[in-house]
Formats: C-alpha cells, structure tokens, sequence
C-alpha cells in the first residue's frame, strides 16, 4: 500500500508540474490551493505555477501576460452606442488589457485612417501586427483574441483595464485649442474647404452681446463663424451665428441643444455640416 501511495504522488506531482494553481482564501480565512478558480465571490486570488518560479497575482495570469506583450490590443472608438459599449465589454468580460484611443483626436486620425484604410469606422481592434477587425462580431472578435492566446475569461478577482479618460474630459482652456480647433481645420480641409483661420477668444456674443467664449473662424475672402459657449465648458449652452464677407451676423443660432452629451466629435460634425450647408465649402 505505501508503494502504490507513493506511486501515485510521484504520477500527480509529474502531471501537476508545470500546471497552473489557484491560491485563495475562503470567507473562513482559510488558505486553498485547487487546480480550478474558486468560487466568484472570492476577490483575493493569486495564481501559482508548479515547478517554476514565477507567481502570477490576480493583476494577470502567465499567458495573459504573454499575450499582451507579443500582441497587445488597441481599441478604437468613439461615443458610437450600443456597438461600442459591446466592444469594451467583450474585452472586460474576458479580461483583456487594452489601450482605447478615439480617432476623431487629432493626434489619432491619420494613424487610424492608415490602419482602416481611410474611413472612420468604429469599434476597430488592431490585435498587434495578427489581425485588425473593423465592426464588432463577438465569434470574430474571440476568434482573434483565441489566436492571440488570451485567455478565454477573466481570471476572477481580475480588475478590468483602466478607461482612458475622454478627449472631452479635458478642461475647455485646452480642449479648445487643442483638440477642437485642429479637429475643425482637419475635416473642413477633408470636406474640400479653403484653409482658415480659427481662434478662441472671450468677449460679446454675436447679435445680443452677453459675455461668453467663442471658437471664432474667419475662410479666405472674409466669411466668419462663431460658435459661441455661454461658459467655459463644452456642455454649457451653445450659439451659432455667420456673416459674409464685409456684413455683420444678425442672427444666433441655438447650436446643439437636443443632444444629452456634447461630444468632439458631435462637434465638429454637426459646424462643418452647418459651413457645408451654407455653400461655404468644397464645390458650393
């Protein structure tokens, strides 16, 4: 009996070697070491690898780990809804790292442009130099992250990945010059439009004279725009007005005010629509 005792240690301890443990404590403050996860109320968990070693905490499994390093995950999206939010959740669900980037940044754009082939579609995965997905499909989506070697769930007790702050977190001081103005020159140039000079300043709004900030936009020629913020905030209440060249604005514009989120992109978006629709760029 002692013999075959011993035989069958000797057969677990060389099947076992090598393999993944689970080390956690249970509500009764006792240690357990299972070659499964333990229960998913257990937040205090620590991965160990017989034989090596190399001790992996709950911030990420081995082959996490390895996966992130030979092909890390970059996210691109936008405030797109129901698409994207499913993107970042995919990715929370199985525990992947990921950095998330915005192609309507200005510092982004060409990069994504060159890596989607030009159109701004979104939610767009690039898995390292494997694979870029555009569009989200969940089978397409793990297939990718499967070749990968990342791990088909989060290992428990994992802490989702970090969001990136939004562009539109930043304060309006630098939004504004930073962000929003090289946005705004981009996509006039991308809708055919003339160069143009843009500007932030603080003085009277056009039309009524109240005291606010204005993204202030002159095309060759003479022609002008204001986008007017009655504070210094990008979800503050918004105005529009134009004037031709040699004329004065006469009417203001409420600009925005049906949308819960003012978004960079919305922004831009919906002035280079309004400079469109008055023939003021392109072929008009």
């Amino acid at each position: 009996m002692r013999i075959f005792a011993l035989v069958v240690l000797a057969s677990f301890a060389a099947a076992a070697w090598g393999a993944e443990m689970y080390r956690w404590v249970d509500e009764k403050g006792t240690v357990n070491y299972t070659p499964y996860p333990p229960p998913a109320n257990i937040k205090k968990v620590e991965t160990k690898k017989l034989g090596g070693n190399t001790v992996q905490t709950s911030e990420g499994s081995y082959s996490l780990q390895q996966a992130a390093k030979n092909f890390p995950i970059t996210l691109y999206v936008t405030e797109c809804g129901e698409f994207c939010n499913a993107a970042r959740a995919h990715l929370k669900k199985r525990g992947v790292p990921y950095s998330e980037k915005n192609p309507t940044d200005p510092k982004e754009t060409e990069a994504f442009k060159k890596i989607s082939g030009g159109a701004i579609e979104v939610p767009l995965m690039v898995v390292g130099t494997l694979r870029t997905i555009k569009g989200y499909l969940a089978s397409d989506w793990d297939a990718a992250l499967d070749q990968a070697g990342y791990p088909s769930s989060a290992l428990p007790g994992a802490k989702p990945a970090a969001k990136p702050p939004a562009p539109e977190d930043q304060p309006f001081a630098s939004f504004v010059p930073n962000l929003l103005i090289p946005a705004l020159k981009q996509e006039i140039s991308a809708y055919g439009g003339p160069s143009c000079e843009i500007s932030l300043e603080q003085g009277p709004m056009p039309v009524v004279g109240s005291p606010c900030w204005m993204v202030v936009g002159q095309l060759p020629g003479g022609r002008r725009f204001w986008l007017c913020f009655t504070q210094d905030a990008i979800n503050a209440s918004k105005t529009f007005a134009l004037a031709e060249s040699g004329a004065e604005p006469s009417l203001l514009e409420s600009f925005l005010i049906d949308e819960k989120k003012t978004t960079l992109a919305l922004l831009v978006s919906r002035l280079v629509q309004r400079l469109n629709g008055q023939k003021w760029l392109g072929a008009n």
